[in-house]
Order: structure tokens, then sequence, then C-alpha cells
């Protein structure tokens, strides 16, 4: 019997007996015109595929993140971790409920953070929703670049969505970064002096590897109704 793990999933299974002499479908219909048992030989088979599903499915299961305080379920991508640190976010993110960070962070700057913030200067979330881009593009300049601005609804949640790219430093965005960061930023409104925020970040240029995990993620995500 040999043991076969995968990113912490372990499983008992008997290749040896598996691939013992394989029938081939004549092989297994002569069997079956003789009148001879061939179930355990379909039993090899169907023990072989759940094996392999259940490495599968263990290679694409994420970190789970809940925050009972805002209401937010979701399955992180594969790979991100609580730091041992948080990042040194400026204040108008508000609280941080929940941050993971990239395997690679060094290389990819990929990180997934729920966050509970203020609406500003007493705006209605609507005013909010209107005016967040025009404040985004005065403190980052010439550099923000605004790829889509879409209305969503999650759990029956509605959201705002950006997908922006921001000047960084490779950690965070900054307005004198040298790095490109994408981001996708999905606010809700919480209450009336508040907006919960689901932001996805990763370098411009690891993008078209990260996306695809962001998108799934946000698929998982599930928020209670207000």
């Amino acid at each position: 019997m040999d043991a076969v793990s995968f990113r912490g999933a372990k499983l008992q299974v008997n290749f040896r007996e598996l691939f013992a002499s394989p029938k081939s479908s004549r092989s297994i219909a002569r069997d079956l015109r003789r009148g001879i048992d061939v179930r355990g030989t379909r039993m090899k088979y169907v023990s072989l595929i759940a094996a392999l599903l259940l490495l599968a499915s263990a290679a694409l299961a994420g970190e789970k993140v809940q925050d009972k305080d805002t209401g937010v379920e979701l399955t992180a991508p594969d790979g991100f971790k609580k730091p041992e640190q948080n990042l040194p976010f400026p204040e108008v993110v508000g609280e941080v409920k929940s941050l993971l960070l990239s395997e690679k962070f060094e290389n990819d700057s990929g990180f997934l953070m729920l966050h509970r913030m203020p609406i500003p200067g007493g705006l209605s979330y609507e005013e909010f929703r209107t005016g967040l881009g025009d404040g985004i593009q005065e403190r980052f300049g010439a550099a923000y670049k605004l790829h889509s601005l879409k209305d969503e609804e999650f759990s029956g949640r509605k959201a705002f969505v950006y997908d922006i790219t921001l000047p960084g430093d490779g950690k965070l965005p900054t307005p004198d970064g040298t790095n490109k960061h994408r981001l996708i930023w999905a606010v809700f409104k919480d209450d009336d002096k508040h907006a919960l925020g689901l932001v996805f970040q990763a370098r411009e240029d690891q993008w078209s590897t990260m996306e695809p995990r962001f998108t799934a993620t946000l698929k998982s995500l599930k928020i209670e109704k207000k």
C-alpha cells in the first residue's frame, strides 16, 4: 500500500493492485461471455478514478474565509495564507477584517483583503459610488487606469465592482510606485455610514494567471442579506 500526499491530502492507494494485469475491453467482454466475474477489475478502475478525483479536489481547495461581523464567507485561491504581519494599509481602508497573501507574494504581489470602511464626508452610498473613481484618480493621477466599473449582485446583495490598474511599490498601491498593480475591488453597502470592500490584487504582469483564480473566489462569495 502506497501513501500519496498532495498539498496536505494523504491517500492510501494500492497501485500494484490497481495496475496489476489490466484487462482490455475485449478481454472483459470475453470473460463476461464465459461467466467470469469481472467486478474486481471494474473496482480497480473505480478506485483509481476516486483517488485521482480526491487529489484534484485537494489541489483546488483554498482556505475558507468566514467573518461573522460582516456575514461574508468565501473560498480563497489555493496557496493564499494569513500573513504573520498585516500590510500597512492607509487609514482610508478602515478596518481590515481578513487578509490573505499569495505564497509567492514577493513575485506576484497577490493578496485578498476584506475590509469595512467609513463612507467619507457624510456622503450617501450612491454619492460615494459615483465619486469614488474621481477620488482614486485624483490621488493616483495619470497612472490610474480604469478597465471596467460594473454593478453586480452576490447572494442578493448589490455591489459595484472596479477593475483598475494603479502604481505600487510591489506590496501596496502608492502614487509614486514604479510597479503596476491590478486590482478588482467589490464594494457593498453595509449601513448608512459604512461600506464593505473585497479587494483582489496582483502585479499587472501576473494578472493573466491570477485573474481566473480571483474570479473563482468571487463566484464562491456568500454574503448575508440586509
